[in-house]
């Protein structure tokens, strides 16, 4: 589980981590995947490589939520 506190967004850190994971997932030929639960979300994984697998809405609490995934590199 990786995170970067709101008041560092859109500084890079993110990508930078999501970077360190790819590289290992890449050499081990590996998918990464990942989850939100926030819309504003979306675009960032989009453009760290990531497709959206699922879209859907939890019935019990109505959390919307999305899962990703990055395939490796080749």
């Amino acid at each position: 589980l990786i995170g970067v506190d709101r008041q560092f967004d859109g500084k890079g850190l993110g990508s930078a981590l999501l970077q360190l994971i790819h590289e290992r997932a890449d050499e081990e030929g590996q998918p990464s995947w990942t989850w939100t639960v926030g819309v504003q979300n979306l675009p960032f994984y989009q453009c760290n490589g990531y497709r959206i697998v699922t879209e859907g809405v939890e019935p019990t609490s109505n959390i919307r939520f999305w899962t990703f995934r990055r395939d490796p590199l080749k």
